[in-house]
């Protein structure tokens, strides 16, 4: 064990790291928050998808399975592994395991949700085979740089144990580094919400000026255009951050962002499905004032809705699903 004195620098940053803590906790209050919110909405249209009696095997249920495990998976990182980290062992083995556990668990929840985004984009754009090549040619320069600077940033964590003999003895981890590295990854993520935001903004404009005033289009462009610049703002405070702070607080902000994408991503998913079951899409004309309504069948599979721009030839209607619906 190492003893450490009160002039030694690991032993100033103390109070830095209490107040990280404190973000932990709210970051994982939030995500329960939210989980309790809408378990409802989410039983009747997700959990309730899954059922094998209800229907076969299929893509839907693979991407069924992708939400909720990028849904609960802060669960694991967010309360149960910051739990153990605030008040389990202090040794330094422990302390940097669950460090490295709980910092690999939200770097793949947030790919997880990053990936239902980019579906929610390629559907709203018609499931056009170039929109999709666009999305894996950027997604992959910027996952792999964004993945080598994380590794490089959680190599660089280090975990002392605090042993002063004498006095009241710190419970849990007390990791930091020197490293911020983290920034560059957070950057990489800003470049692909940047270009999702534009790519979710284009079509959306074109079914605004387009006359489309439906629930289902507000909920397609109008919160996907939020939900990407909200994305890129967090990710913006959180690189300012780590940049001007010192580097006790390199993941002030990190736990708040990962359970952002975790929240987005899953209200991506239960707002269209609950607009689109209600049985009929309203879409108001906004010359006329004329209303029409397009039926949505019980059996209509909603994964994420697409083809809702106004046709060339029919401005009046709005909600064509794609021959029913798309990708659930």
């Amino acid at each position: 064990m190492v003893d450490i004195h009160p002039d030694v620098d690991a032993f100033e940053t103390i109070p830095d790291e209490l107040f990280v803590r404190f973000i932990q906790v709210a970051a994982g209050a939030i995500f329960a928050y939210d989980v309790l919110l809408n378990l409802d909405v989410e039983i009747d249209y997700v959990w309730a998808a899954l059922n094998p009696r209800k229907r076969p095997m299929k893509r839907a249920t693979v991407l069924n399975l992708i939400y909720l495990v990028q849904r609960y998976l802060p669960l694991w990182d967010r309360i149960i592994l910051d739990t153990y980290y605030i008040l389990g062992p202090s040794d330094t083995e422990s302390c940097a395991t669950i460090y490295k556990m709980s910092a690999w668990s939200t770097i793949i929840g947030i790919h997880l949700s990053e990936y239902i985004l980019a579906m929610r984009i390629w559907a709203v754009w018609l499931n056009i085979p170039s929109v999709l090549v666009v999305l894996v040619a950027l997604a992959l320069p910027c996952s792999i740089p964004s993945l080598v600077f994380f590794v490089k940033f959680v190599g660089g964590i280090q975990c002392p144990e605090f042993h002063m003999p004498g006095t009241l003895q710190f419970r849990g981890c007390f990791c930091s580094t020197e490293n911020k590295d983290l920034y560059k990854s957070w950057i990489m993520l800003m470049v692909f919400d940047t270009v999702g935001f534009i790519l979710m903004a284009i079509p959306g404009f074109t079914a605004y000026r387009g006359g489309g005033r439906s629930n289902l289009v507000k909920v397609v462009y109008r919160d996907g255009v939020m939900y990407y610049a909200a994305l890129f703002t967090a990710s913006l405070i959180n690189v300012v951050f780590i940049l001007q702070l010192p580097s006790s607080f390199v993941i002030i902000v990190s736990p708040l962002e990962r359970v952002l994408h975790s929240v987005i991503a899953s209200h991506v998913v239960l707002h269209i499905r609950r607009v689109a079951s209600q049985g009929y899409i309203e879409n108001g004309d906004a010359l006329n004032g004329a209303t029409t309504e397009e039926s949505i069948t019980e059996d209509t599979e909603i994964w994420f809705t697409s083809n809702v721009l106004p046709s060339h030839t029919d401005q009046g209607t709005e909600g064509d699903l794609d021959g029913n619906a798309s990708h659930r």
